[in-house]
């Protein structure tokens, strides 16, 4: 009977063990599924002129640049995988090659990734593996830059050269960007800031864009909102989203399905909109002319207490209000349909608010 029992003991030992240690190993594994991790760090450095142009096409990583007053390009590229079978780490990371070009007026980078396995396709974290191309660049503060990145974030502290960049499925962060021709195109990026651009041309789809500080601005946008603080002059073509500026000059927009906010504004407005919002905080004293067409707005006017005008209004099925400080040359008011022409303290007044309305409420409020 003894000799029953421990064998009986013998084969729960012999069950359980190898279950307990399947269990912890388990664990083990779900608490890092990435046991193996390999890094191959790729550093170059290029003599360069002052103008120069550096052109760099990556993905799955980051690009950083930083500016300074030498003339040559420093360029760290971190290459690191990781996952659950060494193999196919190894093979991961051996399958990046960056590809160099290089001459005292032009520099380029390029991330090649050959996967023998599947011809042209690659897969960011395909066969449990995960994939990142990280640069660090230091660069004239001069040169002017081409960057294409997907999948990662474009970090840039200041350059007074031009700027290209395009950016899909990551982040900009830029300080500041001094050139005379700046071109953005990005796409499904989220919380972007720049704190200055002087000057560019804004291609934006299902996006999200802080700017601090810009000079003149000309965006084209879908699905995306803008916000920016202070500018000079603001020109949009966009259609489901938002713009929001807090100071401006002139503003030149259209927009369908779009919201539209203007804080205080010191030049000339022409702004035509479908189905959304336009809403001015403040034409101020020192503003020009105001034109705004629209179809299924609502319109919501500011303007300061010294800010003089002529005007002519006209609206279906609109309501119309805050016009009791203005002097009335020409009311109509019949069924669905207003007019309205007139001034404010200036008859000969050059500036001038032209608006056209169909479908929405108009409303004005001195401040």
């Amino acid at each position: 009977m003894e000799t029953y029992k421990k064998i009986i003991k013998t084969l729960l030992i012999a069950l359980i063990f190898p279950a307990f240690m399947w269990a912890n190993t388990h664990e083990k594994y779900e608490k890092n599924p990435f046991r193996y991790e390999k890094e191959r760090v790729v550093k170059k450095n290029f003599k360069v002129n002052a103008d120069a142009l550096m052109k760099i096409d990556n993905a799955y990583g980051n690009v950083s640049i930083s500016s300074w007053n030498e003339n040559r390009i420093e360029m760290v590229i971190t290459i690191k995988a990781e996952g659950s079978d060494e193999d196919r780490v190894i093979e991961k990371i051996e399958g990046v090659d960056i590809d160099f070009m290089s001459s005292s007026s032009m520099v380029s980078a390029k991330t090649i990734f050959n996967n023998k396995r599947s011809g042209w396709s690659w897969n960011w974290g395909n066969n449990n593996v995960n994939l990142s191309v990280h640069y660090s660049i230091k660069m004239p503060i001069s040169n002017s830059v081409d960057l294409e990145n997907d999948y990662g974030s474009i970090i840039i502290d200041q350059i007074n050269g031009d700027a290209k960049i395009h950016c899909d499925y990551g982040r900009l962060e830029i300080g500041s960007l001094n050139g005379n021709k700046n071109e953005l195109n990005f796409d499904y990026t989220s919380k972007s800031t720049i704190a200055y651009v002087k000057k560019a041309y804004i291609e934006a789809d299902y996006s999200g864009m802080t700017i601090e500080k810009a000079g003149d601005l000309n965006i084209n946008a879908d699905y995306s909102s803008i916000s920016i603080n202070q500018m000079d002059n603001l020109s949009y073509d966009a259609d489901y989203g938002s713009v929001e500026v807090e100071e401006a000059n002139d503003v030149n927009g259209v927009g369908d399905y779009f919201s539209t906010k203007l804080g205080i504004l010191h030049g000339n407005v022409s702004i035509d909109a479908d189905y959304g919002s336009v809403k001015i905080v403040e034409m101020a004293a020192d503003a020009g002319s105001l034109n705004i067409s629209s179809d299924y707005t609502g319109i919501k006017i500011g303007y300061h207490a010294d800010y003089h005008f002529t005007f002519e209004i006209e609206t279906k099925y609109a309501g119309v209000s805050g016009t009791d400080a203005f002097e009335m040359s020409v009311s109509k008011e019949k069924s669905s349909e207003r007019y309205y022409k007139g001034y404010y303290k200036n008859p000969n007044s050059k500036n001038h608010i032209q608006i056209l309305s169909k479908y929405g409420g108009l409303s004005f409020t001195k401040k």
